[in-house]
């Protein structure tokens, strides 16, 4: 697989065992085989991420965590605005303290292409391609912390794409332990949007978190390295239909993608004839 856009930011080293493709006039290069050891890390650098809030603009967040502006925007892919949403997750590319003032909020817009009335409108297709929202939304905070007889643990909210499985890896337990702790049957799965409890024995919280947002703005690389939105449709809900319906079925979306153009979205139920807002995707 090719290196990631953060490592070429700075932001994350070449993982270990990575096998890096170099200029052929670098193949009897003494210089590489005798590279000083304060080259290579131990740990891969750990990714701090703020999530949006109400009154919060990047300038803002930049001077709280002792960062520019330009950095926190080159980190995100934000637009020269810096355009923010309420629920953005922003990597943080530099530790330091502090936390962000509020004011007046920035507010990501989607231009007037919301569409309503019939079930399924014709779509709007733009002549460019719409700037693409990277942003990763969802709350990926562990929250409810408690620690009893040494033991910590705290409760997630189930985002999309997530499983018992990948929380097992990201925690360094077995899914048979979490299943335990939430008493799920070994059938039986897990769900968007589902309130479970973890318990943190090999691992610390912030480890667990900077994991699950690698995850989630990896996933949404891939993606749009694959797929442009090249404009937005409605659609009106009727008796039956389900998320996975929607997403899968109907349109072949991701769900996490559907989220992200409906704030609103609850993900254990539709409200019938609520409109949604449905992302054209495109094959690049």
């Amino acid at each position: 697989p090719a290196l990631r856009e953060p490592v070429f930011k700075g932001t994350k080293y070449i993982p270990a065992d990575y096998l890096l493709q170099l200029p052929v006039r670098f193949k009897t290069n003494g210089l590489l085989s005798g590279a000083p050891s304060s080259l290579f890390r131990a740990e891969q650098k750990r990714s701090k991420f703020y999530q949006v809030r109400s009154g919060d603009t990047a300038s803002v967040i930049a001077k709280a965590h002792n960062i520019s502006l330009n950095s926190l925007i080159k980190a995100n892919n934000l637009n020269p605005q810096a355009f923010l949403r309420i629920g953005q997750n922003l990597r943080i590319p530099s530790s330091a303290n502090g936390s962000p003032s509020l004011i007046r909020p920035v507010r990501y817009d989607s231009q007037g292409l919301v569409l309503s009335g019939s079930k399924k409108s014709s779509p709007v297709v733009l002549k460019q391609v719409i700037e693409q929202d990277s942003a990763v939304i969802g709350n990926l905070k562990v929250s409810d912390i408690r620690r009893t007889n040494n033991l910590l643990s705290g409760a997630i909210e189930v985002q999309p794409d997530e499983s018992i499985r990948i929380f097992a890896d990201w925690l360094k337990a077995t899914p048979e332990s979490i299943r335990l702790t939430n008493t799920i049957a070994p059938n039986q799965d897990i769900h968007p949007g589902q309130k479970i409890t973890l318990e943190f024995l090999n691992v610390s919280i912030e480890d667990f978190e900077a994991n699950r947002f690698d995850y989630h703005q990896e996933t949404q690389e891939d993606f749009f390295s694959s797929y442009n939105i090249v404009g937005i449709t409605s659609y009106k809900v009727v008796e039956g239909d389900t998320i996975w319906d929607i997403c899968r079925k109907k349109f072949d979306l991701p769900l996490w993608l559907l989220k992200k153009y409906n704030d609103d979205l609850n993900f254990n139920h539709l409200t019938l004839s609520s409109s949604l807002q449905i992302p054209i995707v495109s094959e690049i």
